[in-house]
């Protein structure tokens, strides 16, 4: 019997980890599976041939200007490796991981060749530019959605969808011991402590660290007139150079003002030895109200009594953590205009969204603000104020306030929504029972 042949691709270290879990996943099925992909060192890791490095398609993305035109033919020319390795190759089933500009463009072309395409984790086009379902339709032969409102809507448009589970739910690390993680980094486990969670990316940092870092000078304070020490914790992501987020805290006036725990968080999908990076010992300076340590973000928001959190990922993390929390964004004028005319929600929260199953009624039109049921506060851009901050984050630090006991009850109604766990395995297991019935493609969509 011919072994069966899966080809993966991801465009990202996000995707690179999902992959992981997929092809591993597809290993535990048949032992002999041949993979192969666009991957990174997790798939690699998890015994997928490397075609292509995933570095090779970040380093033409995002760019801008005339350098956006190079980008486009950088992909074109990526697409093109792929299609001459897939014509030895001969993989029963390709399937494509997020990153959705590349891989749109890549399934429109492997269709159109024969291939039968999946694709796991899509791009959100409920929540933006829904019009891009012109081009899934031709992309895509089945969708593995991670939204339980998914499948309807790609169905609507002549897709063939299953909802798979989201890979948060079940995949996170189990909560770590308070006391444990206290003792590790210097904190005191009977004193609320604030994980706070500034964002990944660059320009997050320099437009919401200031006002976060403000509302928790009047958060200690107010914790102060009514005898309580609050400990806030501020996580740095592991790709933020430490030179630089050093730089933009001493920026920030209202620093010297806090006792700040400072957390380096490591990826908990990659560290090979998270174990020994949490046993790291915290070292408070003699001249600074700074404690530096190590540790997970995961580990931070488990023990956490509540967090404030840059829109993301994080946002479903703290939920799924039973942690409280508070959200914010806030982008440049301009971009937040061109942000809030392609958007078709009336928040963005990904726990507001799942908890609020109705608002994808009136999808792709505008939803309709009165099916929204937000489970979290969304402070955005003029809302996103330091007194605003510290105004919805105090009752979720008072552990019998009814806005704290609310929105505990909100992230149960979001867990049972979420519904199924093992996200990669039933994508995997699906892929692999398509092949072995012989489900192949549907049709070309014109």
């Amino acid at each position: 019997m011919t072994a069966r042949r899966f080809f993966i691709s991801t465009g990202d270290p996000s995707g690179d980890w999902h992959g992981a879990e997929v092809a591993r996943a597809l290993r535990q099925l048949d032992p002999n599976v041949q993979l192969a992909g666009v991957c990174g060192p997790a798939m690699a890791a998890a015994g997928v041939h490397s075609v292509l490095p995933v570095q090779t398609l970040q380093a033409i993305t995002g760019k801008v200007g005339l350098d956006a035109l190079g980008a486009v033919y950088g992909h074109f020319k990526l697409a093109l490796e792929v299609l001459s390795y897939l014509r030895r190759f001969k993989p029963n089933r390709v399937l494509l991981i997020d990153y959705g500009g590349f891989h749109t463009f890549l399934g429109k072309l492997l269709r159109q060749r024969g291939y039968a395409v999946d694709y796991y984790i899509l791009p959100q086009i409920w929540a933006t530019r829904p019009w891009r379902i012109k081009n899934l339709v031709k992309a895509v032969d089945h969708a593995y959605c991670i939204f339980p409102f998914e499948p309807p809507l790609y169905a609507a448009k002549g897709i063939s969808a299953s909802f798979v589970g989201h890979p948060l739910k079940g995949q996170l690390p189990p909560p770590v011991d308070r006391r444990d993680f206290c003792l590790a980094h210097a904190l005191h486990p009977e004193h609320p402590i604030l994980a706070i969670l500034p964002g990944s990316r660059r320009s997050e940092i320099v437009r919401l660290l200031p006002a976060m870092m403000q509302s928790v000078v009047l958060l200690q304070q107010k914790a102060a007139e009514h005898g309580m020490t609050l400990q806030p914790v501020l996580s740095r992501a592991p790709n933020l150079p430490v030179a630089w987020f050093n730089q933009q805290l001493a920026q920030i006036p209202a620093v010297s003002q806090i006792r700040l725990t400072r957390l380096d968080a490591l990826d908990t999908r990659l560290q090979t030895d998270v174990q020994a990076a949490e046993q790291h010992r915290a070292k408070a300076s003699t001249d600074s109200a700074q404690t530096q340590t190590l540790a997970s973000t995961h580990a931070l928001l488990s023990v956490a009594d509540a967090a404030l959190v840059a829109s993301g990922t994080a946002s479903l993390e703290a939920a799924l953590y039973q942690t409280p929390q508070v959200l914010g964004y806030k982008l440049d004028p301009i971009t937040a205009r061109i942000a809030l005319w392609l958007n078709r929600l009336p928040g963005i929260g990904l726990p507001n969204i799942i908890a609020s199953p109705a608002i994808m009624a009136d999808w792709p039109k505008r939803a309709n603000p009165v099916r929204w049921q937000p489970v979290v506060p969304e402070l955005l851009q003029q809302e996103f104020t330091p007194e605003k901050i510290a105004l919805a984050l105090w009752p979720l630090l008072q552990k019998e306030s009814s806005a704290r006991k609310l929105q505990l009850q909100g992230y149960q109604r979001l867990s049972i929504a979420l519904g199924i766990t093992d996200s990669a395995e039933n994508a995997a297991q699906s892929a692999a029972q398509k092949v072995a019935s012989g489900v192949m493609r549907a049709s070309l969509a014109q």
